[in-house]
């Protein structure tokens, strides 16, 4: 088994989920959106943050609900809009609505060369087969800390902020297979047709220093990437 420098999502995750109903979003309301009742998902924002965490020697702070407001959560939505708001990351998710895509091999093998280079990645996970544009909200993102293979079968251990403090979730796959193949194990099991790296870069020092890193509890030093 290959595991990125130490990280375990109960230790280095942050300890809530990714729903975050109530809040006001002044891009969202500038845009004339409207959010689902259920919240607004950060999971990109918090998948980003932890990476930045991590790499810093700094972990979450000890919240167990999500934050409404305050420097966490401008922070939060802040990585949010990094990681997802990026022309090549929103063309590689509708591609990957395609029911006709299938790349998890090619995406496999980057996945792969960052783990094994002591680095955490990001993925995107995509859950739906759609030609519409506004199905690009049903996807997911992640961060993939680890691997073990046996036999033909990978099992990448994924952080996933959907489900705090999980040390169990895997997306289970066979490099080479079909697509369709691919098994997401978690306490809800969602459905996942397909997944890629997803391009990552550390936050601003503005946008750093604006959660105060000195009131973080230090923890073990990992090691990011840059684009």
């Amino acid at each position: 088994m290959t595991a990125g420098q130490g990280f375990l999502p109960s230790a280095h995750g942050f300890h809530f989920g990714t729903r975050f109903a109530g809040v006001d979003v002044p891009l969202v309301r500038k845009l004339g959106w409207t959010l689902h009742d259920r919240g607004v998902g950060l999971c990109g924002g918090m998948t980003f943050a932890a990476l930045d965490l991590f790499a810093r020697g700094a972990t979450p702070p000890q919240l167990t609900a999500p934050p409404r407001d305050g420097p966490w959560f401008d922070y939060l939505l802040r990585r949010q809009w990094d990681s997802t708001l990026v022309p090549a990351t929103l063309l590689k998710f509708l591609a990957g609505m395609n029911p006709a895509w299938a790349r998890a091999g090619r995406e496999w093998s980057r996945v792969r060369a960052e783990l094994d280079a002591g680095s955490l990645c990001p993925l995107g996970l995509v859950r739906v087969t759609s030609w519409n544009v506004a199905d690009l909200g049903e996807n997911h993102i992640v961060l993939a800390y680890g691997y073990a293979i046996a036999d033909a079968t990978v099992d990448l251990r994924v952080y996933d902020p959907a489900h705090p403090d999980d040390d169990h979730v895997v997306l289970r796959f066979e490099p080479g297979a079909r697509r369709g193949s691919l098994q997401y194990l978690s306490p809800t099991r969602e459905r996942v047709v397909g997944f890629f790296r997803l391009p990552y870069a550390a936050p601003s020092p503005a946008v750093w220093n604006a959660i105060r890193p000195e009131a973080f509890h230090r923890g073990q030093r990992g090691k990011a990437r840059s684009l």
